[in-house]
């Protein structure tokens, strides 16, 4: 039975954990709602809002916070799971791994860690969630160094949708451990996740922007310090082309996993003239703080992503789109336009191979450049508008990486939107696999069914563009 009724499910719920069921309406379900971190989202109004305690208490849920888009970690008229009370965290005595449940947030775990000595490879701004970060595969400043944080998860801890609860290894349920490692909340519920630990002394780093009139420059500085990551995996760069005060400029975030003033790594692009730099040394926790700065709650955003192969050619192309066409829309209301620019290095493709290998099908492929759309605007109203434009930019750019020869198909879950088909994009033989273990674990197809929110393995959450989109507009 695919439909059920919601408010009956609600009442069972109710009856069973009174005080972990939420109702429309009250004061507490408000106050859930309204963690959520885009407009979109907060807009969702599930029938009730579920919050379990601990792993028995699960048995079909999903990670909210940190989504994108409505129905990505929310949703309306259904049963919202709500995982933030799954916030344990334990250090093992060896101080090798941590447990860390699905509810925490990477400030959490950083400044837990930290009087220790000690981090993890996780998320870069303190608001993101554990849970959604690491299904998704997970970047970090620490990923040169230890690759994405999906490669250093030990177990997870995971509820069936038939209620069973099991640990997936690479010695337990290794295809479903090799699964989670990138297919998303397909094959469970993870309450727990256990992950490597790491020695931290600090760290050094933080933004800086240049005039638009050094793109040359700081292109041909990017595109070494990706190229020379393998001399130093201690360092990384994110480079971003944004707007502020009607005025165009190259940004970035610099960092380098030591603490270690001002890295000889980084002298190339220290030396080119900077309109405003506050890269220093600093804690992982101080540097996620300085990075949610940028990620304002309860606004309306998009994010979108496309990748390439190496070429600069698609940086210099990419940044001429990305002006022409956000200038056209440049009276949006409260519109902060960016698109970041990550050279994923050979360091990374290279840990994709550790403990039986993860499910993204890029551990025999080399480098690629990854481009992350990421704005931000105030009315809804816009939505049209700003995502048409989103629409352009990306057929134009994918359009010139293909006439070259170099588009590469993969889609980053983490950063896709609701419009793209992430699963699509992988390969042939690594999408057989995720279907097939599917069929283990889930043989009758729920989560695929029933699931209402996040990316399934049969397709994106929005299966098409909606045309009421382009309704009186003239782009």
């Amino acid at each position: 039975m695919i439909k059920l009724d919601m408010d009956l499910a609600c009442q069972l719920l109710s009856k069973i954990c009174p005080s972990q069921t939420l109702a429309r309406d009250s004061a507490e379900y408000e106050r859930a709602r309204a963690s959520y971190w885009t407009g979109e989202q907060a807009r969702a109004t599930p029938a009730c809002i579920f919050r379990p305690r601990t792993v028995v208490d699960v048995s079909m849920a999903l990670s909210g916070g940190h989504g994108k888009f409505h129905g990505e970690s929310s949703i309306s008229n259904g049963v919202s799971i709500d995982l933030a009370m799954l916030n344990h965290m334990v250090l093992e005595e060896d101080r090798s791994v941590v447990k860390n449940g699905p509810g925490n947030r990477w400030l959490d775990v950083y400044t837990t860690l930290e009087p220790q000595g000690l981090t993890v490879v996780g998320g870069r701004a303190m608001t993101v969630g554990v849970g959604g970060f690491l299904l998704g595969g997970g970047i970090s400043f620490y990923c040169n160094k230890y690759g994405w944080a999906l490669d250093n998860i030990r177990e997870y801890e995971v509820v069936l949708v038939n209620g069973t609860i099991v640990t997936a290894s690479a010695d337990s349920h290794p295809e479903l451990y090799k699964a989670l490692r990138g297919g998303g909340g397909n094959f469970g519920i993870v309450t727990s996740f256990t992950l490597n630990a790491y020695p931290h002394p600090g760290m050094w780093g933080g933004p800086v922007a240049w005039d638009i009139i050094h793109s040359d420059s700081v292109i041909a500085a990017f595109m070494k310090a990706g190229e020379s990551a393998p001399e130093d995996p201690n360092a990384f760069f994110i480079l971003a082309l944004g707007k502020t005060g009607g005025h165009w400029h190259w940004g970035s975030w610099l960092s380098y996993c030591d603490r270690v003033e001002s890295p000889v790594f980084f002298q190339d692009v220290l030396a080119i003239p900077s309109i405003y730099s506050a890269a220093k040394t600093q804690s992982h926790s101080e540097m996620s703080r300085i990075m949610a700065r940028g990620y304002p709650h309860h606004v309306e955003n998009s994010l979108w992503v496309s990748c390439t192969n190496i070429d600069e050619h698609m940086i210099c192309y990419w940044g001429d789109v990305w002006i022409e066409e956000m200038d056209k829309i440049a009276d949006v209301e409260g519109l902060k336009v960016q698109v970041a620019i990550q050279y994923i290095t050979q360091n990374v493709i290279d840990r994709m191979t550790v403990n039986g290998g993860n499910a993204l099908g890029l551990a025999d492929k080399g480098p690629f450049l990854m481009f992350n759309a990421e704005p931000v605007w105030a009315k809804k109203e816009d939505n049209p508008r700003v995502l048409l434009t989103l629409q352009t930019i990306f057929d134009r750019t994918e359009a010139e990486a293909k006439q070259r020869g170099v588009y590469n198909p993969y889609i980053y879950l983490n950063y896709a939107s609701q419009y793209q088909n992430a699963f699509e994009a992988f390969d042939e033989k690594t999408r057989e696999f995720l279907e097939n273990t599917s069929r283990i674990y889930d043989p009758d197809g729920l989560f695929q069914d029933l699931r209402g929110a996040g990316f399934k393995l049969k397709g994106p959450p929005e299966k098409r563009f909606p045309a009421s989109l382009s309704d009186g507009l003239t782009l």
